[in-house]
């Protein structure tokens, strides 16, 4: 039995050497923190740096005179609880509705943004295109990103990115510790991580979900604005 236990720990010694070898000798050492924290987490904005975003006159939203009276069908608070979800807010005619938590959250609750940053970062890219920083969501992405001006990534239109059309590689992968969705999650340099990507189908004939879209669509934004 002493015998099975010894060589259990040095098989997982053996494991954590080659693991960490491996990611030091590749460059990968946001693998250390991937394999920490494990999956994403909403509260996940704790472990990285944080930025405030302010304004002059907070303006809170004005409540409704119907708010919370209606309650919402017994059929989404099934499904809503199904998939685990801790908040909901409805805005109708630019009041609040209806507001409902879980699991301790309220209204005073932190917690990270994820995809949010997919309409902002369109909704930006709207407002550059009014400002004339942009001329329009025609031009080519390599007019501003000289890494896509070969081949099928010259094809590469700004409205590809707006429409996750872009043909890209990018392998939008939570699971996998080596998928650039991780890399960008838990590395260090997004910008690097997002230039990598192949251009493998005709740019707007194809859409699939793909975070490195809003990221070069951001990187796009930088280069126009300054911002």
């Amino acid at each position: 039995m002493k015998k099975i236990i010894k060589w259990f720990f040095l098989l997982i010694l053996l494991i954590v050497v080659l693991f960490s070898a491996f990611a030091v000798v590749t460059g990968k050492t946001y693998l250390f923190k991937a394999v920490y924290y494990n999956f994403a987490d909403i509260d996940d904005y704790k472990i990285f740096t944080n930025d405030t975003v302010r304004t002059a006159t907070p303006q809170p939203w004005p409540v409704s005179e119907q708010f919370n009276k209606v309650a919402s069908p017994d059929s989404l608070n099934k499904l809503l609880e199904e998939i685990k979800t801790i908040a909901v807010v409805v805005i109708k005619n630019d009041s609040l509705l209806y507001e409902k938590y879980w699991d301790d959250y309220n209204a005073s609750s932190l917690s990270g943004s994820f995809s949010v940053a997919k309409s902002i970062t369109s909704l930006l890219v709207g407002a550059a295109i009014k400002e004339g920083k942009i001329k329009s969501v025609d031009e080519p992405v390599s007019n501003y990103l000289p890494e896509f001006k070969q081949g099928l990534a010259a094809k590469l239109r700004i409205k590809d990115l707006l429409t996750m059309s872009s043909g890209s590689n990018w392998d939008e992968s939570y699971s996998n510790p080596l998928s650039v969705t991780t890399e960008a999650y838990y590395g260090s340099d997004v910008a690097k991580v997002v230039k990598t990507v192949k251009i493998e189908k005709e740019p707007g004939t194809y859409h699939t979900y793909k975070s490195g879209d809003t990221e070069l669509l951001a990187l796009i934004l930088q280069m126009a604005t300054g911002k």
